[in-house]
Formats: C-alpha cells, structure tokens, sequence
C-alpha cells in the first residue's frame, strides 16, 4: 500500500471541504483537495452557507469530464481543519474504526475524518488530538499503532475515565 498519493474520488465517499465560491442560487464551489473544486448545488443546502464554511459531504456524483458533484452537505463549526496525507487516513480511521474511536474517546473530541485528507476536529482537547493525528500520520507503516496512541493518552492523561 502507498504512503503518499493524491485523493481520488468515488461516489459515496465522505469529504470535508471549504466554500470557495458562491454561485448565486445556483449552489457553492467547495475546495475537497483536488486540483479543481467540487460543486454544492444550493437546492441541497438547508442553510445558507458563506465563504470559508467548512462543510462535510458526500460525493454525489464524479462526471465524465472529471466534475463532482456533492450531496448531503452539512456545516461544520467551531472546530479545526487539519490536513492528513490521503494514503494513509484508512490508518487514521483503523479497523472497524477503532483507531478514530480511539481518538476521540481519549482526546474527548468529535472527529470527522474525509476521504480526501481533510481532518476536522471540534471539542475539549484540540492540540492533543492534532498531536496524536499528526503521530499516527508519521508512523501509519508501524505495527501496534492503536496500543502505542492508546498509551500515549494515558501518560498525557487524556481520557480520565
């Protein structure tokens, strides 16, 4: 499996992007990562969204021509956008998510994890969770990663349950 590589985009996955562009009532320009941005339509918005929202979705739709269309959008606030390398987020979210469970039981935080390399993090403890992420992001090729994350929220003392 590749360490480094670029976001391609399937129909169904989960991304997180940011409103670049309004286009009147037609919809939004929402950079996922790509070269080129993904389009909103505005019919599928149940609140006006501006500039800069940050929004997680779906793709809806990838056209001939390389076009993306997303749907199921919802607004993101009061958090943090991280950038994660594509390759290796099947790492950050591991086996039966149980590394992002990890995470967000640990750190006390709401991730949302996008296929396209976008991390998104609201909640108590920000900093540890980019620390941690940015660990599993370094060390995704390790064995034992979710044990050694584990550990490491405990000496920091991030879950004290």
């Amino acid at each position: 499996t590749p360490l480094l590589g670029s976001y391609k985009p399937r129909k169904g996955d989960d991304v997180i992007g940011v409103v670049v562009d309004i286009k009147g009532t037609a919809g939004y320009l929402v950079d996922i990562n790509l070269p080129t941005f993904a389009f909103l339509p505005a019919m599928l918005v149940h609140v006006p969204l501006k500039l800069g929202d940050i929004i997680s979705a779906k793709v809806g739709d990838v056209m001939s021509g390389g076009e993306i269309v997303l749907s199921d959008p919802h607004k993101l606030m009061r958090g943090r956008l991280i950038d994660f390398e594509v390759k290796r987020i099947p790492r950050l979210i591991g086996k039966r998510r149980s590394m992002l469970e990890t995470l967000m039981k640990g750190t006390h935080n709401k991730i949302f994890v996008g296929m396209n390399g976008y991390v998104y993090i609201v909640g108590k403890n920000i900093p540890m969770a980019i620390k941690l992420i940015k660990i599993i992001e370094k060390k995704a090729h390790t064995r034992g990663l979710t044990h050694y994350i584990e550990e490491l929220i405990k000496k920091e003392g991030g879950n004290d349950e």
